[in-house]
């Protein structure tokens, strides 16, 4: 699974950084250019684009110590996470599978569920999707494993109907890094819930609502905070648009398609792009979202440089890149970020050129 999962991605040692926001985080970045007292002085107290995430910044300051700003060592540091995420899927999946079957966690049940199970997470690994997580320089790098981490000491720390303090603690460790790497691990008590639910039938077979509730608490908190420190950032380091502006019904109607076009886009990946412009007005009843061929704007009034990245020829992105400030872009429906995490983190920034309904 490693092996595969590395392999297949082994010709992106041989790209650059990318035009996107590599630049900015990592190539002209001083504070990531090593792990001296300064480097990690502002690793722990900066942000960069509405970023706060500390854990990452160590790692580009490991890569950085290890071979300077040379791109094929950012590379092989994100192919080798991305091999370890494979093989926590794989653990992941053959576990909740055994519980989903019946008598799946049963002795010698797994002679045949094994040979069936090694290919999704293979083709997970491998699918032209990853390209971008792997490939990516400053993608958010330790968050996947960390979460991924979590999410298998909790399997282990209710797999008896005693819930495992120190699986417990495992889970809750892990989950706190991976909010030091990334916000997009913010919805992870839900996600436990969830699973709680089903495949574990916690609530109904052995522990109660009640139990699974309170027992989520420590996540909830750990949540909460991690929201909290990302939203403040992202008010430091971006020109947010006003809560206001779009109203309670616009912004619940952009939240209620993400949920809609994220799937699809999952079932059917056609013409995905690394940022989906938003309107500048929402308007009930009319059209929907531009299409993702439309020309992106900047707040100028030019037309974007993504323009004909959209229509399939690569092209330069310099300054694009979707937590950029409002006046360098356009608005976005995050196409970097999962749908709970986009409304948490991009509540919509202005983008005077566009004008779309929904």
């Amino acid at each position: 699974m490693f092996v595969a999962a590395v392999v297949t991605f082994w010709p992106g040692l041989s790209g650059d950084f990318l035009n996107w926001d590599d630049r900015d985080n990592v190539v002209n970045n001083p504070g990531v250019h090593g792990l001296g007292r300064e480097q990690l002085v502002w690793m722990w107290t900066g942000a960069v684009l509405g970023h706060y995430i500390p854990l990452t910044w160590m790692s580009f300051g490991l890569n950085y110590v290890v071979g300077g700003l040379k791109p094929w060592g950012y590379h092989a540091l994100n192919m080798l996470l991305h091999g370890a995420n494979a093989v926590l899927f794989y653990l992941i999946a053959r576990r909740l599978i055994a519980l989903a079957r019946p008598g799946g966690t049963e002795a010698g049940s797994w002679a045949l569920s094994r040979r069936h199970l090694l290919g999704p997470p293979l083709r997970r690994a491998s699918a032209p999707r990853r390209v971008r997580g792997v490939d990516h320089g400053a993608q958010g790098r330790p968050v996947r494993i960390l979460l991924l981490g979590s999410v298998l000491a909790y399997l282990k720390a209710v797999a008896a109907p005693a819930i495992d303090r120190r699986w417990q603690v495992v889970s809750l460790v892990s989950f706190g890094a991976a909010l030091l790497a990334k916000a997009a691990a913010v919805p992870l008590p839900a996600i436990l819930v969830l699973l709680d639910v089903y495949p574990l039938r916690r609530p109904a077979e052995r522990t109660g609502w009640l139990r699974v509730i309170v027992e989520k608490i420590p996540w909830a908190i750990l949540s909460v905070a991690g929201a909290a420190v990302a939203l403040n950032a992202v008010y430091r380091g971006t020109a947010v648009t006003d809560y206001a502006r779009y109203g309670a019904g616009a912004r619940l109607a952009m939240t209620a398609y993400t949920f809609i076009f994220y799937p699809a886009r999952w079932f059917w990946p056609v013409e995905l792009l690394p940022l989906y412009e938003l309107p500048q007005e929402i308007r009930f009843g009319a059209l929907p979202l531009p299409h993702p061929r439309a020309r992106l704007r900047g707040g100028d009034g030019r037309a974007g440089r993504a323009q004909t990245a959209l229509a399939g020829r690569p092209r330069r992105l310099d300054g694009l890149h979707p937590h950029a400030p409002a006046h360098q872009r356009g608005q976005c429906i995050p196409g970097t970020s999962s749908p709970m995490t986009a409304t948490a983190i991009c509540p919509g920034w202005a983008s005077p050129s566009s004008s779309a309904a929904v």
